[in-house]
């Protein structure tokens, strides 16, 4: 089966105060055909931020200049916590936990370095945040005020020094492309790349300055992550209508068991099919399947006979019928979890006069307590209106 993939579209912006960059941020992203998975900001001056569409995972100590991270609501995450020890570095580091559309967990870290910590050190936190991952593809971003000549300056510094060390032990490869620099210097000093961004574990990876700041003095920059999608997951449905219509067909007398059972797993055989989907499912129900399989086959004649109505009014009812069975399947199933984790069958309304439903004790010939009163409580109880004032009391919204 030929490997599915599909791209994890990461953004990293210095926005230089989220709360000013936040409206244009939105509709900015409103414009995008691919929108971002994740974002991961830097310089937000705030905490306790939010982001339509988003969950936000802020932090700012005192005295700092604030990270956020923020992840589509698609996507599942776990934010794992970095002893940093001595540290100055803000870090946020999350875990985007495999789903429908990603095979494997991918490790994001959000970092920044003031410029005024000159000699910083990275070699802790990139070796943490690399055991972290253990294997899995990660992700280290961010704006670390860490000139060298190994991303388009000039110069070199102690704390490039100290960057360029860390990130090579760890084996941590560069993707930002210093030919297209992330901040907007004065007209006197050529623009910088301050921005950078290191992957270890990943098949395929892209980056791309988008050229818009958006009002900051950095821009914002693309990454992409060719990820291995999960592959679709099989399950095998049998059609116990179907198979009951060949035993009934069956006709063979059998001298033995092995040949009657032999013959019975031919039949079951027959009856089952294979249903792939991408869907977290526990368990295919088997007219459902059938259902479903029935209107793609008629939505396949469909496509070419447009103008036929008795096909689409056939695919109406299919849609009616499928929508009706998918209530009464959801019934069913949520009554299977309640008696599961309960040991009881769930209660349900019972007609005027029926004891269906109700507790043995409250039923009328049930024993010494079923009189009047309590098969009238346990009516109001199971499908009528209960007393005004126990309402009142008990039930207050």
């Amino acid at each position: 089966m030929a490997d599915h993939t599909n791209e994890l579209v990461v953004w990293q912006w210095n926005c230089a105060s989220f709360k000013r960059r936040r409206a244009p941020l939105l509709h900015f992203i409103a414009s995008q055909a691919v929108k971002p998975h994740v974002i991961m900001l830097l310089e937000t001056l705030g905490d306790a931020l939010t982001f339509p569409g988003y969950r936000v995972v802020s932090v700012r100590e005192q005295g700092k200049r604030g990270l956020a991270t923020l992840v589509a609501k698609k996507c599942s995450f776990h934010e794992h916590k970095l002893q940093l020890g001595n540290s100055k570095a803000e870090v946020i580091i999350l875990e985007i936990i495999p789903n429908s559309w990603l095979k494997n967990s991918v490790f994001l870290m959000n970092v920044y370095s003031s410029p005024s910590d000159k000699r910083q050190g990275f070699a802790s936190i990139m070796a943490k945040a690399v055991a972290l991952a253990r294997g899995a593809p990660i992700v280290v971003a961010g704006d670390f005020n860490a000139p060298h000549d190994a991303w388009g300056y000039a110069r070199q510094s102690p704390k490039g020094n100290n960057l360029l060390k860390a990130v090579s032990t760890c084996s941590l490869e560069l993707i930002t492309d210093p030919q297209y620099p992330t901040r907007i210097d004065t007209s006197v000093v050529r623009d910088t790349t301050l921005d950078l961004a290191f992957v270890k574990n990943v098949a395929g990876t892209g980056w791309q300055n988008l050229q818009e700041n958006l009002g900051s003095d950095h821009f914002i920059v693309a990454i992409t992550l060719a990820v291995n999608a999960a592959p679709p997951r099989e399950f095998k449905v049998t059609d116990w209508d179907a198979f009951r219509k060949l035993r009934k067909e069956d006709q063979d007398e059998y001298d033995s068991l092995d040949r009657f059972f032999a013959r019975l797993k031919e039949d079951a055989n027959a009856a089952t099919k294979v249903v792939k989907t991408n869907l977290r499912v526990d368990r295919m129900d088997a007219r459902f399947a059938r259902l479903l399989e029935a209107k793609n086959s008629i939505l396949s004649q469909w496509r070419t006979q447009r103008l036929n109505r008795r096909l689409r009014k056939k695919i109406a009812q299919l849609n009616r019928e499928i929508k009706a069975y998918s209530i009464e399947l959801s019934k069913q199933q949520w009554n299977e979890s309640s008696t599961k984790r309960t040991g009881r069958k769930p209660l349900t309304a019972a007609p005027l006069g029926s004891t269906s439903g109700c507790p043995e004790g409250l039923q009328e010939g049930g024993g010494p307590r079923s009189s009047g009163p309590y098969v009238k409580a346990a009516r109001d109880c199971y499908g009528f209106p209960l007393n005004g004032a126990v309402t009142t009391q008990f039930l207050r919204t």
